[in-house]
C-alpha cells in the first residue's frame, strides 16, 4: 500500500513534467498540462515520505524527475543530482525502471551538451553526494557539506559506503573501477583514521557517521 502510494505520487509528478507524455501507463495522466511547479511539488512530497527510510529504490526516481525539471536552467546542479541518484540506486543494487532510465539518459545528454568538458568532473562530484546532500541540492536548499568524518577522502567515503552495504573488496573494486589491492589499502586507512579494528565495526560506524 505504502509503495503503491509513493509510486502514484511519482507518476503524477511525471505527467506534469514539461515535454513528458506517460502513455505507457494506460493513458494515466496523458494530456495533463505541463506544470513544472506541480511536478516539483509531487517529487518533493515523495522525497519527504522516503528520506527517513534511506530508500534506494523510489527516492532516486524522484531525484531524477526533479533533475529533469531544472536541467535546462541549471545543468550543473541537474547533473550532480542525476549522478547522485544513479549512485544511490547503484549502491542499493538496483536499476532504474524504463521511464526513469530513459529520463536519466535525456537529462545527462542535455547537461553534457551544456557543460562540455566540465561534465565528467561534475558527474563525479555528484556520485559522492550523500542522500541528504542530493535532496537539498535538488530542491534548492543546498549548503556546503560538513567536513568528512574522521578526515576521510572522497574515495575513502565511497569505499566506506559500499563496505556498509555489505560488499566484499572484490565487488567494491569492480564497482569503483579500482584494483582489489587499492580497495584493501583504502579499508586499512579508514580503519586507522576511524580508530576501528575490523569491517564489522566499520559498517556500524558508517551507518552512524556517513550519509
Amino acid at each position: 500500500m505504502w509503495f503503491a502510494m509513493i509510486s502514484r505520487i511519482l507518476l503524477i509528478g511525471s505527467t506534469r513534467s514539461p515535454g513528458i507524455t506517460w502513455a505507457s501507463h494506460a493513458g494515466e495522466g496523458a494530456g495533463s498540462p505541463n506544470d513544472p511547479e506541480a511536478a516539483a511539488a509531487h517529487y518533493r512530497r515523495a522525497v519527504a515520505c522516503l528520506q527517513e527510510y534511506r530508500d534506494s529504490n523510489l527516492l532516486p526516481n524522484a531525484l531524477i524527475g526533479q533533475a529533469g525539471l531544472i536541467a535546462r536552467r541549471d545543468p550543473a546542479t541537474a547533473l550532480r543530482v542525476t549522478a547522485a541518484a544513479w549512485a544511490i540506486r547503484a549502491r542499493g543494487g538496483g536499476e532504474f525502471p524504463g521511464f526513469f532510465r530513459e529520463r536519466l539518459g535525456r537529462v545527462r545528454q542535455i547537461c553534457d551538451g551544456a557543460l562540455a568538458a566540465d561534465a565528467d568532473r561534475i558527474w563525479a562530484e555528484g556520485t559522492r553526494l550523500g542522500v541528504d546532500e542530493a535532496i537539498a541540492l535538488a530542491f534548492g536548499t543546498g549548503r556546503p557539506p560538513p567536513p568528512a568524518p574522521a578526515g576521510l577522502s572522497a574515495r575513502e567515503l565511497e569505499v566506506v559506503r559500499l563496505v556498509a552495504d555489505g560488499l566484499p573488496n572484490k565487488a567494491i573494486a569492480a564497482q569503483l573501477h579500482l584494483s582489489v589491492r587499492t580497495v584493501e589499502s583504502h579499508v586499512r586507512h579508514v580503519l586507522a583514521k576511524a580508530r576501528l579494528t575490523n569491517r564489522t565495526q566499520l559498517a556500524s560506524w558508517a551507518h552512524e557517521h556517513v550519509q
